[in-house]
């Protein structure tokens, strides 16, 4: 993990690919995948299934991230043969194997482990990826660049401007290794894929579960946008409903519980406990966002406590992307892809629990991520025009 210096000026050279400019660009991606995600739902639901949601929503979100990110066209949703696809859920498939945790968090030690045992599928999976990386870069470097910049472009560019440079020193600051944009791009695509999948997943269970709040946001939906305009990112800005609901949703099941970790850079006494410099202070996120010191009644799922004038809870008591500078970069982009989703899916559908709904989940944590054991199984019924 960069630390210091070395992540700020990532961070600096990162930030442009995620600006409300950037954004904007990215909404005409974003709604074509929701619309076919819709399209997807509707065939489904035309014929009673029952849809696991979770599943279906990783191949929405992997078709946003490959488009914006990487301007990789792929068909993630229509295909869930797609080798990009497959690769991934392999990744997340082997995470309870034990050398596949310490490969993933100790990379350093992933060759002591080859020789102790065979390699790991999960270690195949991270290879070939990393490959498929360094293919897209040497084809954008002989002149195949994106007509919209996206992130993996932008770091190429810095590259560029590095190389280019005429002052030593501004080529050190601009400098970005091929290692570290590969794995900006790797930790991204892992990073968004199941994020974004479960929280979407988690939302329509709560919203299957709680069916009055499903109808505030309906109705929120055809009194500000009557028909079924596309929307801006500026036109989902003002769906103050919306944006509650998908706050609570991430408060009461976060995608990920990895620990808020920072550095004490002093010396410092809290509340009696001295804390010396240097030490690693780590605070539990779902802990944290069902704490009742916080969150009165924190299990039950009231989307007004976001509501403007009712929040109570400290800013620090709630954080599904991450607290201060190092908050998640690409939370813009989650938020966006999120909720013109769910806009789609509340105009066309009545979200059901069926008998094959788990409530509430089981969720085992492989790694960090809290995903749901059985799924999340829920049925759609279509709304009367």
């Amino acid at each position: 993990m960069l630390a210091g210096d070395e992540w700020k000026k990532m961070r600096t050279l990162l930030n442009p690919a995620f600006s409300a400019a950037k954004m904007r660009l990215m909404m005409q991606t974003i709604n074509k995948s929701a619309d076919v995600f819709v399209d997807i739902l509707t065939e489904s639901s035309q014929k009673g299934a029952v849809l696991e949601m979770y599943k279906v929503a990783q191949g929405l979100s992997l078709d946003v991230i490959a488009k914006c990110a990487l301007a990789w066209q792929v068909d993630c949703q229509r295909n869930p043969d797609d080798p990009l696809l497959k690769e991934l859920q392999n990744i997340f498939r082997n995470t309870s194997n034990v050398g596949a945790r310490i490969s993933f968090w100790f990379p350093a030690l992933k060759h002591v482990i080859e020789i102790l045992h065979k390699k790991w599928q999960f270690m195949v999976t991270q290879e070939n990826i990393i490959a498929n990386l360094r293919n897209v870069i040497s084809l954008r470097r002989r002149g195949q660049a994106p007509s919209v910049p996206d992130l993996l472009q932008l770091m190429l560019n810095c590259q560029s401007d590095a190389s280019n440079a005429k002052d030593h020193t501004d080529q050190k600051n601009l400098l970005l290794e091929d290692r570290m944009l590969i794995a900006n791009c790797f930790i991204f695509i892992l990073g968004g894929l199941e994020t974004t999948s479960l929280a979407l997943a988690y939302t329509l269970f709560l919203l299957a579960k709680h069916p009055e709040e499903q109808d505030r946001l309906f109705q929120e939906l055809t009194d500000m946008f009557p028909g079924n305009q596309e929307l801006s990112s500026d036109d989902l800005r003002k769906l103050k409903r919306l944006d509650i609901v998908f706050k609570e949703s991430l408060r009461l099941y976060p995608p990920t519980v990895a620990f808020v970790s920072r550095t004490c850079r002093r010396d410092i006494t809290v509340m009696g406990q001295f804390i010396p410099s240097g030490t690693s202070v780590t605070v539990p996120v779902w802990h944290l966002h069902h704490d009742a010191d916080y969150w009165p009644d924190p299990f039950k799922f009231d989307p007004e406590r976001f509501s403007e004038g009712q929040e109570r809870h400290p800013p620090e008591a709630y954080a599904p992307f991450g607290l201060g500078p190092r908050a998640c970069i690409g939370s813009r982009l989650a938020m966006l892809e999120l909720k013109a989703t769910l806009v789609k899916v509340v105009r066309r559908f009545k979200i059901l629990l069926c008998e094959e709904t788990q409530d509430p989940p089981k969720i085992r944590i492989p790694l960090s991520l809290t995903l749901p054991e059985n799924g999340i199984r829920l049925k759609l019924e279509r709304r009367v025009p």
